[in-house]
């Protein structure tokens, strides 16, 4: 368990060369060893860091009441010039958000990022994490420009080292582009979303999840403009992926299925539409209630 103490007992090198260390588990009546368990605790992070921590384990274990409890434990003891501080509000903010709370989300973000200014250099990589989150917040309340305006924001940091935050950044363009399809601007749509088939295909593999998500965001821009060889291209591309992914029989497969026999019905090719759809149907109907829309 973290922060388990063990006494060294021997160590020695066996005749091929392997170095054996036996230790036995100390506990914290040794009187040998409470002097290590004092310098131990005295030299940890404090308990503020535990707190955060443990905070952050119990908010992905989606006890979120409970982590609220800590971060708003912390938020109360520690100074403003205190670095956790920030994180505490940024994840405040990312609960209140997953409860649907959006103005209580964004003005737990707007207060992470006023103390973070005055503690952190303004391009640190924490700040992309508290724009993008206002992006989402402002994106849920159908704010449009604010939304694309915090995503770029987000974009503008992580762009400093692509490497390591391409996943971030092509999810951030992809949120931008689904932003203009919702807004009807299909055509900037479209020019985001291959912006984040090029970085997917880029740093990942060709049957990766994320790039069959790409395709079928593309096809159904393509299939919006009309464009319907394009679109039935790229649903096809994405659904070669999920074949991958998914067993035969899985609905994600169906509504593969069904976007394609949409297609082909738009494109008058009646049969090929009917061969979709009764392939999707099927698939339905195995796995789906019989009252199910």
């Amino acid at each position: 368990m973290l922060g388990s103490i063990f006494q060294l007992k021997n160590i020695h090198q066996d005749d091929n060369g392997l170095w054996i260390v036996e230790m036995v588990l100390s506990n914290r009546t040794n009187t040998q060893l409470k002097p290590i368990f004092t310098d131990y605790k005295d030299d940890d992070d404090d308990d503020d860091l535990d707190l955060l921590s443990f905070g952050c384990i119990l908010e992905k274990m989606n006890e979120l009441d409970e982590a609220k409890k800590y971060y708003s434990r912390l938020c109360n003891e520690l100074s403003d010039d205190d670095e956790s501080i920030g994180s505490c509000l940024l994840n405040l903010g990312n609960i209140d958000f997953i409860k649907h709370n959006y103005d209580a989300s964004l003005d737990w973000l707007s207060k992470s990022l006023d103390i973070s200014l005055r503690t952190l250099q303004p391009n640190d990589m924490f700040f992309a994490r508290i724009y993008y989150g206002m992006g989402h917040a402002y994106n849920q309340k159908d704010d449009s420009k604010s939304a694309i305006e915090y995503y770029d924001k987000a974009l503008i940091i992580w762009k400093q080292s692509v490497d390591d935050n391409y996943l971030n950044i092509a999810e951030c363009i992809n949120n931008i582009g689904i932003i203009y399809k919702h807004d009807k601007d299909y055509l900037i749509a479209l020019d985001y979303f291959k912006k984040t088939l090029n970085i997917l295909e880029k740093y990942v593999t060709n049957d990766d999840f994320d790039i069959s998500k790409a395709h079928c965001n593309i096809a159904s821009t393509y299939r919006t403009l009309e464009e319907y060889d394009l679109a039935l291209e790229h649903y096809q591309l994405s659904f070669k992926i999920l074949e991958k992914h998914y067993l035969s029989d899985h609905p994600n497969i169906a509504k593969a299925l069904g976007n394609m026999g949409i297609v082909y019905a738009l494109k008058r090719d009646e049969d090929q539409a009917l061969s979709y759809y009764e392939r999707a149907a099927d698939i339905y109907r195995n796995t789906l209630p019989p009252t199910h829309k």
